[in-house]
């Protein structure tokens, strides 16, 4: 999946999780939440989705119009009308695609933002390295307790905290000698460590650094903190059972200035969290509770972070009457990308224009034929030679991004357009089979695809009934 495609369908999950938040949100544990935002930080990551037949895309997939039978064409509307793909020059020189505008402005702003997480993360590291350990009775007697856990105290913060995985600690700031409020403070840090939230955190500000112009990844890092804490509260609550201390103890701890990737007592705000402590039910979750939030999850997870198994659907018959038949000693054509799906067949297409450009005159109709076959497959697969021929030429232009186009025998030409990358040069020989290039998005493309073309005396003809595998 592409990273604007991952970016929809985790804003989708978002969104989703956002308004059950305003629904459910005090009658739900407040755990589900944090897991929804693991799913959802996920969605924004993985490259992949798992195909499920309860995926949402199952939906849009059958709500999606089909299209019309052949001959009848398929409407586009072109705002305004695009010009038709220039000629393949024979001199054209192989070059790689330009990188587009709008791909360096996220890579720039991926790795600003990443910068900035890590130079703060490596600062506030710093600061830990000269903390001791504690030596008070009572958080002598606590990690007696908890031995996995290190507690530390620094002068040089002002809340506590909590950070480390494989060896995580506890580090409390100077000052902090009240009884009462210190069993609440590490009832909660251990509640942090205990769920995992020292790896949520950096997770979470990976998926809004790969997303940073997605407003729904700015709202998933903000919100998962915030749940990530009043998680954590209802956690030590329930361990504590003294709702009134433990909201005491917070109002006692004056909000500081925090950093995002570590777990802090006081980092969402303090009248969100009150509200929450003193609406928390100390009697045992019922089953029928945690019943429904882990369906709510399953379901959830599973309906926007998988994907809709392939379509098996078979592909549109050609166009009558556009195709003209091939030799009868030309052999079969190999399929140009193992495993590609057919995603555009050889087909007229019907496009709406305006006269000159000109937005307020009558749009004009036309019926243009998209004169090859589109293969949907994932950037950098394989591209083979459908035929044994010669590499005629080889280039890029504006409207077919890279390009191969080979020659065959019988005056058949194959052309492969969008390419990534390309591997042969004119002149090379090539047997069927062979790699010439792989699947990109260079060009006029939405996305990788290979669109190829089969064409006979310089007229293109529909591949499909010579394409065993489809056909």
């Amino acid at each position: 999946m592409s990273p604007l495609e991952r970016g929809l369908s985790g804003a989708a999950l978002v969104t989703v999780i956002i308004l059950l938040r305003l629904l459910l949100g005090r009658y739900l544990p407040r755990r589900t939440f944090v897991l929804l935002w693991w799913a959802a930080a996920l969605r924004f990551l993985l490259p992949f989705a798992p195909p499920s037949p309860l995926s949402a895309g199952v939906l849009l997939r059958a709500l999606r119009p089909k299209p019309e039978a052949a001959g009848t064409g398929i409407p586009v509307r072109l705002l305004p009308p695009v010009s038709p793909a220039p000629t393949v020059g024979i001199d054209a020189a192989a070059a790689p695609a330009p990188l587009p505008v709008w791909q360096a402005l996220w890579a720039l702003g991926t790795v600003l933002l990443a910068l900035w997480f890590l130079t703060a993360a490596l600062r506030w590291r710093r600061r830990f390295a000269d903390a001791l350990p504690a030596r008070e009775d009572c958080a002598l007697r606590w990690a007696a307790r908890h031995p996995r856990i290190a507690l530390r105290r620094s002068d040089r913060i002002t809340t506590p905290l909590s950070y480390g995985l494989l060896r995580p600690v506890i580090l409390l700031p100077k000052g902090l000698e009240d009884a009462e409020t210190l069993r609440c403070v590490l009832a909660h840090e251990e509640a942090h460590i205990r769920h995992l939230d020292n790896l949520a955190k950096p997770l979470f500000a990976a998926a809004l650094c790969l997303h940073w112009w997605n407003p729904a990844a700015w709202a998933l890092f903000l919100l998962a903190g915030r749940d990530l804490e009043l998680s954590c509260d209802e956690a030590a609550v329930r361990r504590i059972g003294q709702p009134a201390a433990y909201a005491r103890a917070l109002l006692q701890m004056a909000e500081q200035r925090s950093h995002p990737l570590h777990s802090h007592f006081t980092q969402s705000p303090i009248e969100e969290r009150i509200s929450a402590i003193m609406k928390i039910n100390l009697k045992k979750i019922s089953l029928p509770a945690l019943l429904c939030a882990a369906l709510l999850v399953a379901g959830l997870t599973t309906a926007f972070a998988t994907s809709a198994p392939e379509d098996t659907a078979e592909p549109a018959p050609p166009v009558p009457g556009e195709a003209r038949p091939l030799p009868q000693d030309t052999e079969s054509l190999l399929l140009p990308v193992a495993g590609a799906q057919l995603s555009a067949p050889f087909s007229q297409r019907t496009v709406y224009t305006y006269p000159d450009g000109d937005e307020d005159a009558e749009p004009v109709e036309a019926t243009l034929l998209h004169s090859g076959l589109d293969f949907s497959a994932d950037r950098g697969v394989p591209i083979c030679a459908v035929l044994s021929g010669t590499v005629a030429d080889t280039g890029f232009t504006a409207s077919l991004g890279n390009y191969v186009l080979l020659a065959h025998e019988n005056g058949c030409e194959t052309l492969y357009a969008h390419c990534q990358s390309v591997s042969v040069s004119s002149g090379d020989a090539v047997t069927q089979g062979d790699p010439i290039a792989t699947v990109g998005s260079t060009g006029m493309a939405t996305g990788p695809h290979l669109h190829f073309e089969l064409r006979q005396d310089g007229q293109p003809i529909d591949p499909l009934p010579l394409l065993p595998e489809l056909s």
